[in-house]
């Protein structure tokens, strides 16, 4: 799994999620397991959910964050692959215009 690759990521259809003053808790509905996410987690996965790629979440992180690049590239993908492997986002790939 690598960030550069051209797909989304979205909110899995299973997942519920309370924001609770810029932290979260999310319940996966297909497993019944809770998962909370402090602030900068949720920053990640508000940014991974609502960008146009998972690369532009990177970039967009990058600009806001004083980390090497690749870090943020391999806490990224950690954290990616925590969030499929739980089933709290799916991917969506992007259609070639």
């Amino acid at each position: 799994m690598t960030v550069s690759k051209p797909r989304q990521v979205k909110k899995a259809p299973d997942v519920l999620l309370q924001d609770l003053n810029g932290e979260a808790v999310l319940l996966n509905l297909a497993n019944g397991q809770y998962y909370g996410m402090d602030e900068n987690s949720y920053h990640m996965y508000k940014t991974l959910t609502s960008s146009s790629s998972v690369q532009a979440a990177y970039e967009t992180l990058s600009q806001e964050y004083e980390i090497d690049p690749g870090q943020l590239k391999s806490d990224l993908e950690k954290f990616l692959a925590h969030l499929l492997d739980n089933g709290l986002v799916i991917n969506v790939d992007i259609q070639p215009e």
